[in-house]
């Protein structure tokens, strides 16, 4: 992961690359929670409940001001 994100990152433009980093990292935080609830918990979510756990997610990290919503819904 960390030698994609650095590829990646550098075809962002620089004003996007702080909420590219954010996304990426918002991601693999969630990905990681949930493996951890798969595996500790016997928790499991289905894939489009995820996916909408990870958008409220977002929602969230964008009011903060950690995330653009724009780098998510325009590319």
């Amino acid at each position: 992961l960390p030698i994609w994100w650095l590829q990646a990152r550098k075809r962002v433009t620089k004003v996007r690359r702080k909420s590219f980093d954010s996304l990426c990292l918002l991601l693999s935080r969630q990905l990681w929670l949930e493996r951890n609830n798969r595996i500790f918990r016997n928790g499991v979510r289905l894939p489009n409940l995820l996916v909408g756990a990870i958008l409220e997610q977002a929602s969230l990290w964008s009011k903060a001001g950690l995330l653009d919503s724009v780098l998510l819904f325009n590319g």
